[in-house]
Formats: C-alpha cells, sequence, structure tokens
C-alpha cells in the first residue's frame, strides 16, 4: 500500500512537472504587437486607411508614432509621409468644422432669408458637402459659400457677394465696350480681322504620393467666358473621359469648370481639359485728338489683376 501511494504521488509529480514544461516552451498566450513594435510601413498603410475612412484620431495616433519610432536619416522618406498626413489630418478637421446648428447659423448670416426646407433641399441634391468625422457629421467651411455657385438664385440673395464676384470680369467687359464705342465714333476707316482659333488646354498632374486620401478627387479649372473678344466656344475633349461635372454657363461671370474622378489606387492622376474659341480682333487707327488722356485711377487701371495671385486646388 505504501508503495502503490510513493508510486501514485511519483506519477502526480512527473505529470505536473510535463504540464509546466509544456507551458513554459509554448510562452505566454500570444498579444498583438503594440504600436512601437509594428514596422512603420504597416503603421503607414493602416494610418491611410483609417484617414481615408475619416478616423482622424486613430490615424493622428499612428502617424504620431512613426515620427517618433523613425530614424531621421535612414527613413527620411517615411517621416516626410507621417508629417504629411498629419497636416491633411489638420487641414480636414478645419474643412470639416461645422456642426448642424453652426451651417444654419452661417447661412442665415450669408443668405438673406434662409429656410430649414431650403438646406434639406440642398443636402438632398448633394450641394452641401458633409462627411462623417470620427463618427460624427460634420459640414464643410466652404459649404455656405459653395451653395451660391450652385444656386444662382440663391447668390442674388447676397448682394455684397454678387456685387464682388461680377466686379473683376464686369472691369473687362465695361473696358470692351468702351472699347467698342470708341471704334463706333470713329471716323477712321477700319476692318475686322479673321478670328484666330485657339484651343485653351488645362492639364493638372497630381502624383500617387500627393493625393488625398478619400474614394474621389475633387478639382476646379478655369473655363473660358464669352466675350466680344471671345467667341464660339466649344469643349473638345476631357480626360478621363466623364469628369468634367459642371461646366459653367459661357455667358457667366466666373470661368470654373468643376471635375470630379474616382482616386486612382496605384497610379498618378491626369486630369486635362481642352476648349476651343475663336478670338476676334479688329485693325484700327486711333485719332489722337479724340482719346481722353489716359486715367490712372480708372478702375480698369486699379483693380485689375497686377499684384493678385492665383491659386490652383
Amino acid at each position: 500500500m505504501q508503495r502503490f501511494f510513493l508510486s501514485a504521488m511519483a506519477w502526480v509529480i512527473l505529470a505536473a512537472s510535463s504540464s509546466l514544461a509544456d507551458e513554459a516552451a509554448a510562452g505566454p498566450p500570444s498579444a498583438a504587437p503594440s504600436i512601437k513594435d509594428r514596422p512603420a510601413a504597416e503603421q503607414y498603410r493602416e494610418a491611410i486607411q483609417l484617414e481615408g475612412r475619416l478616423e482622424l484620431a486613430r490615424a493622428e495616433t499612428l502617424y504620431r508614432a512613426i515620427l517618433r519610432a523613425c530614424d531621421p536619416q535612414g527613413q527620411w522618406r517615411m517621416l516626410r509621409n507621417a508629417q504629411q498626413g498629419l497636416r491633411r489630418i489638420e487641414d480636414l478637421r478645419a474643412e470639416f468644422s461645422l456642426t448642424e446648428a453652426e451651417l444654419q447659423r452661417k447661412l442665415a448670416q450669408t443668405y438673406r432669408g434662409v429656410q430649414p426646407r431650403e438646406l434639406e433641399e440642398w443636402d438632398g441634391r448633394g450641394w452641401i458637402l458633409s462627411r462623417t468625422v470620427d463618427g460624427k457629421k460634420a459640414h464643410s467651411v466652404l459649404a455656405p459659400t459653395n451653395l451660391g455657385f450652385f444656386d444662382t438664385s440663391l447668390m442674388a440673395r447676397n448682394e455684397s457677394a454678387a456685387r464682388n464676384y461680377r466686379q473683376f470680369a464686369q472691369l473687362f467687359l465695361d473696358e470692351s465696350k468702351r472699347l467698342d464705342r470708341l471704334r463706333a465714333a470713329s471716323p477712321v476707316p477700319q476692318k475686322q480681322v479673321a478670328p484666330v482659333r485657339f484651343v485653351f488646354t488645362t492639364k493638372c498632374l497630381v502624383r500617387q504620393a500627393d493625393l488625398p486620401p478619400g474614394k474621389r478627387v475633387r478639382a476646379w479649372f478655369p473655363y473660358p467666358l464669352l466675350t466680344p473678344a471671345t467667341q464660339s466656344i466649344r469643349l473638345v475633349s476631357v480626360q478621363p473621359p466623364g469628369a468634367l461635372k459642371q461646366a459653367p454657363d459661357v455667358e457667366a461671370n466666373i470661368g470654373i469648370a468643376y471635375l470630379e474622378v474616382d482616386r486612382p489606387e496605384k497610379a498618378d492622376l491626369v486630369l486635362e481639359t481642352k476648349v476651343a474659341f475663336d478670338a476676334f480682333d479688329t485693325e484700327r487707327a486711333i485719332d489722337a485728338d479724340a482719346t481722353a488722356p489716359y486715367d490712372r485711377q480708372s478702375a480698369i487701371s486699379t483693380g485689375g489683376s497686377r499684384g493678385r495671385s492665383s491659386r490652383c486646388r
């Protein structure tokens, strides 16, 4: 009996030792690697995906982890990518920062007599740019201004804005009309020159690394407008096909075309529009005695494009 008990105890001890040895060999239960243990490239890929889904808080955490972990000398490109990601997040948060109440207040301040039912209609038509950022719906700070371009009757309800938008183009229209009057009143023979046909090309190349996150890419291109000297405006081609979503009325005051395409997954993005038009001029002799002195304080002299800068988005 004693020998049986000792044999049983020995078996229990051996079994326990074997079990402990197996656990020691297997180690502790596997856990997901912490951020600092993950390769920077893997973190960056996840951050890009989060950014595309507008989960900006989580994407920011990964970008900052990359900045802390990367070697400035050997991994400068990854550091640059993470820094650009943080700047994009900052821009996205700044643009999509209006709540529903703030948007309504901005619209009421911008346009006369805005009604709640109008806001629902504009939102249903896709005229109000909104996104879900970190799980909450937010509206673009550009929405109040952009609405005026979608709805021309709404623009008329902001007299100051409509007047400012027209002013620049009106300077040149007025000057053209003034020249027409001078030509009509001049006794000097004139002859109309045959029009010269131009093709106005706008091309934009965006490298894959510089493309913003998201599924769609939006762009705004300049577009010719109808003037006494610019006639027969016609669209020749658009690349990629179907990218042009809205072209301006050529008799309007602002020549801006709106393009929108799917974001390419691997390739660079190339956008291009070609617009043809006929440019007219008049050969004429000017009677110096009938010409008024040059007015350096006139609107065409002081309000033109000199000193102004233009931006491409």
